[in-house]
This record gives structure tokens, C-alpha cells and sequence, in this order.
């Protein structure tokens, strides 16, 4: 979470858009919120999206090949968290302030 808020801040992205994903809530803007949802319903569920979830996102203003490209980033984002869990890497220190930890469930 920490590299990727970072390298969203980088890109000047909204902070309240970054902020609420990394609560948890999809953010304000109404696209950024379609994406949001898209992505977590795609990981949540492996892949097994419903149609009416897929059109959500292309009637926010995404194409049929940015659906992939968030499939895609879904996948190489899911490839590199599963290699830092095993070697539990320390976090680099560019990304220390946006240092970031699951809240107790």
C-alpha cells in the first residue's frame, strides 16, 4: 500500500481519493469510485465478475481495454505482493511516510 500511494501522490493524484482507498471507501469522484469498486470486487472475488459490474466501470468512462489493463495491474500487483509477503522485504525508505498497516479485525 505504501509504494502505491506513493507513486499515486507522485502522479498528483487526489489525496482524498488515495486517503479513502487506503480506508476502504471508494473515493468521491464518481469514476475514481467505479474503478475502485471494479478493482475490489476483481480481487475479492478471483476474477468472477458480473456483467452489470463490468458495464458499471465502461459507463464511468473506461473502455473495454482499460477493463483489461485493470485486470492486468490486478494481476502484477497481486505477483509482487505475494513475493514481498514471502520474503518479507523491509520497506524502502521513500516509502516510509506513506507507511501503511491492516486495521485489527
Amino acid at each position: 500500500m505504501a509504494a502505491h500511494s506513493t507513486f499515486a501522490l507522485m502522479q498528483d493524484a487526489d489525496e482524498g481519493a488515495i486517503a479513502a482507498a487506503r480506508a476502504g471507501h471508494a473515493p468521491d469522484d464518481a469514476r475514481l469510485g467505479a474503478l475502485y469498486c471494479f478493482a475490489r470486487a476483481l480481487v475479492a472475488r478471483r476474477g468472477h465478475i458480473s456483467q452489470a459490474e463490468t458495464r458499471a466501470l465502461m459507463n464511468a468512462g473506461y473502455s473495454s481495454a482499460a477493463v483489461l489493463e485493470v485486470v492486468a495491474q490486478v494481476g502484477c500487483t497481486t505477483l509482487a505482493n505475494l513475493t514481498h509477503n514471502i520474503s518479507d522485504a523491509p520497506l524502502d525508505a521513500a516509502f516510509e511516510p506513506q507507511a501503511w498497516a491492516r486495521a485489527a479485525a
